[in-house]
């Protein structure tokens, strides 16, 4: 079941690390209650801790689709070159 929407405002305050300090450029936005909804990271400080976390987010979302075993993947690409191989004509200078 998912959460009513409310009309009260949200906020937004810094975590802190277990040592006491600030996570620069990382916000967590909180409701009335304080409880989490989401997190505003600033790409040109972290940038890269989205990329990771993007491509984690997309092995999760692909975790129930069929395998396929390197083997198949290796021969669909030498199939696939070598098709292109046979498309490519040759020029031949006179």
């Amino acid at each position: 079941m998912t959460e009513a929407v409310s009309a009260k405002p949200l906020s937004a305050h810094t975590p802190k690390h277990p040592d006491g300090s600030q996570m620069d450029g990382i916000d967590y936005v909180t409701d009335a209650r304080g409880r989490k909804k989401a997190v505003q990271i600033d790409l040109r400080k972290h940038g890269d801790l989205w990329e990771d976390f993007h491509d984690a987010m997309v092995v999760h979302s692909r975790k129930n689709e069929p395998r396929v075993s390197l083997e198949t993947v290796m021969e669909r690409h030498r199939k696939r070159a070598g098709a292109g191989r046979a498309r490519r004509t040759r020029k031949v200078r006179k």
